[in-house]
């Protein structure tokens, strides 16, 4: 399945590049496309929902990470840098958001950082630094 998952993260990458639309045009192509999928599956009881059962302060603080930060800022922030940085460089740098995750974990939740972990870490970090070193060199 991850594999499957990085297939098609790349395929997205590259399908992104070559369309040309800007961070904005695609932010709004997903999110109106991500509606008029869920929408009809919603209605017709395919998909689980709790639509009306919450109040506005048990959903804003979803509302905020995962509407506004994941589906509005991560949206536009990626096509911007792929428009800016090219498709390989903004996937090579997107490989650290594993380890940046587990970095901001400590701090943030409290989690341990285990020894498989930092080194696992250190290794994501060393592998992108090469990558765009060898990428800005072959682009020279």
């Amino acid at each position: 399945l991850l594999l499957l998952a990085s297939l098609i993260w790349a395929g997205y990458t590259i399908g992104l590049r070559r369309t040309g639309l800007d961070a904005v045009s695609n932010g709004l192509l997903l999110s109106i496309g991500s509606l008029l999928a869920l929408v009809p599956m919603m209605l017709a009881g395919l998909i689980g929902t709790n639509f009306g059962h919450f109040t506005i302060g048990d959903a804003l603080p979803y509302a905020l990470v995962q509407g506004v930060g994941t589906g509005l800022i991560s949206t536009l922030g990626y096509a911007f840098a792929i428009s800016r940085l090219g498709a390989s460089r903004s996937a090579t740098i997107g490989s650290l958001s594993p380890a940046l995750t587990s970095l901001l974990a400590v701090p943030l939740l409290g989690e341990p950082l285990a020894v498989a972990t930092a080194v696992a870490v250190v290794l994501m970090t060393c592998g992108v630094t090469l990558a765009n070193r060898t990428g800005a060199r072959t682009a020279e």
